[in-house]
């Protein structure tokens, strides 16, 4: 049986998201692809899939599932900023070294690659709001004793 508790569940969320990240960059450029009409061909499929084991791998080394509670949305925004730079950054040199950036469409590439980190960052802050709405009515609420009435202790209160 699932835990209620969200702390106990947070491996398993991390992953969802990891897996949704995954599959929202790459199907966000199959549908940019059908969306301007251009012909599916081979370029296409192995674009996806290198782009689907790239998230997998720079996602997780740039630690974008980490607890973010209590940081500023910006620092988030500047990971998956990162991260998303590095993979694209990695398909630039796969096409490069393979010569195969004509079988790409620029303009679904660019719009494909300059809005897909505030997709990204969109759903990560579904996730946080989500995340709020539970602890909210008593989820994932952490409790402590205090013993003392010193400044530390004064602090944790608040």
């Amino acid at each position: 049986m699932l835990s209620t508790n969200l702390r106990e569940q947070s491996s398993l969320m991390a992953r969802l998201l990891h897996l949704v990240d995954c599959l929202l960059v790459v199907g966000y450029l199959t549908a940019l692809v059908y969306w301007y009409r251009v012909p599916w061909s081979d370029y296409y499929t192995r674009l996806v899939i290198i782009t689907f084991v790239l998230c997998l791998v720079t996602f997780q080394s740039f630690q974008l599932y980490r607890s973010w509670r209590g940081w500023k949305v910006y620092k988030e925004f500047y990971v998956i900023i990162r991260a998303w730079v590095t993979i694209i950054g990695l398909l630039l040199f796969y096409f490069f070294i393979f010569k195969i950036s004509e079988g790409y469409s620029r303009v679904v590439f660019m719009i494909w690659s300059t809005t897909t980190p505030f997709l990204l960052f969109l759903v990560h802050m579904s996730a946080r709001k989500i995340l709020r709405f539970y602890r909210e009515r008593g989820k994932n609420v952490r409790r402590a004793v205090i013993a003392g009435a010193g400044d530390l202790g004064l602090s944790l209160v608040r």
